[in-house]
């Protein structure tokens, strides 16, 4: 079972924790600006990616999707994906084909592959959501913050992830997801990088945590 759905047994609202506006980058290259939707949290087995143009690539943890992609998955593959606007997390599992859609995703027929849904709160989801993603060059799409953040938005950032991490499951990384991404929002880039070796230490063996350890060393070392 994917880890990434064992996780928020309750959960309360995330306050606004950023005062500044923030700047996105893209991160699934410049197709994808108009309609990019979906933030990939975890993939296993052997999942692909086609967009609209007909290109076809090998789907990796923390890229970007939008509406109109299509995921192809094999036998035993399974990919967790996260509607950030909508709250909205999808596991998708076994072999067919997925088509991205506004706000969920859509099996090609009905019930292959199986699909489990999760709902949460959207202010967590979007913040789970600024994490900076891999492009199909492998680039790093990166979020920058414009001016300094409220001195309270790492307290209440640190809140927050206590909260999301006494009610889920001891192996399941999602709210090191959050906190990665907050700490990234608000340039704590010392702390990041600690955070990064205790929970690369707690996830030895998870590929979405190997993932995200890359996603974020190239953003760290990008100028």
């Amino acid at each position: 079972m994917n880890l990434t759905f064992c996780f928020l047994k309750q959960v309360g609202h995330l306050r606004p924790m950023l005062l500044a506006t923030s700047l996105w980058l893209i991160a699934f290259g410049a197709a994808h600006a108009a309609g990019e939707v979906v933030l990939v949290t975890a993939v296993q087995g052997n999942v692909t990616v086609q967009g609209e143009t007909g290109g076809q690539m090998k789907l990796e943890p923390f890229v970007r999707l939008r509406s109109g992609d299509r995921l192809a998955l094999t036998a035993g593959s399974q990919a967790s994906l996260l509607f950030a606007a909508a709250g909205r997390m999808e596991i998708w599992k076994g072999a067919g084909s997925v088509d991205i859609a506004e706000g969920e995703g859509k099996a090609a027929t009905v019930g292959k592959p199986e699909l489990q849904v999760r709902q949460i709160p959207v202010e967590v989801a979007r913040q789970m959501n600024r994490t900076p993603s891999v492009t199909q060059e492998g680039r790093v799409g990166m979020l920058r913050m414009r001016s300094l953040p409220n001195p309270d938005a790492i307290n209440r950032l640190e809140q927050e992830y206590a909260r999301l991490r006494s009610n889920t499951v001891a192996n399941d990384p999602t709210p090191e997801i959050f906190l990665l991404a907050g700490l990234y929002d608000l340039r704590q880039y010392t702390r990041l990088q600690t955070e990064l070796k205790r929970i690369e230490s707690a996830f030895p063996q998870d590929v979405s945590v190997i993932a995200l350890s890359q996603v974020y060393a190239r953003a760290l070392n990008q100028p």
